[in-house]
């Protein structure tokens, strides 16, 4: 309670990564159309990323969504679309300020179940962004 009440995170916070050792994200790239260009056009994982933090069972996250792609670039212009078929993120990049975060990689589709287990064994749940069912 004392930790709630001066703000200080906990260990689970603190140490707030899922992923890998040896996985490095770039740095957060805005969602707009300008930054897009940025973004290799090569095959890898991205994260989504809020501005704020969200409430997970265990601690909070900025992450919204991980996937995984064969074309980053291609796949991170699709969110800029006004539809999206993920009806559970669509809120969240119309009302936030959304960032990417990617690692390219050739074994991407491994590399994103790997993430989404570290993720869901470290935050208690899958992010808010990525299906219930998911094959872990």
């Amino acid at each position: 309670e004392c930790r709630k009440l001066l703000s200080i995170p906990n260990f689970r916070e603190r140490s707030d990564c899922y992923y890998p050792n040896g996985i490095s994200f770039s740095n957060p790239i805005a969602l707009i159309s300008k930054t897009i260009n940025r973004i290799p056009d090569e095959q890898g994982v991205y994260e989504l990323c809020l501005s704020t933090k969200i409430h997970y069972p265990k601690c909070s996250s900025r992450v919204i969504y991980i996937g995984s792609s064969m074309n980053l670039r291609r796949r991170i212009a699709n969110y800029k679309v006004k539809v999206l078929k993920n009806k559970r993120i669509t809120e969240f990049i119309r009302n936030d300020n959304v960032s990417i975060r990617y690692h390219v990689t050739a074994d991407h589709i491994e590399l994103e179940k790997k993430l989404l287990k570290n993720f869901k064994k470290h935050y208690g749940k899958l992010s808010v962004g990525n299906k219930i069912g998911a094959k872990l």
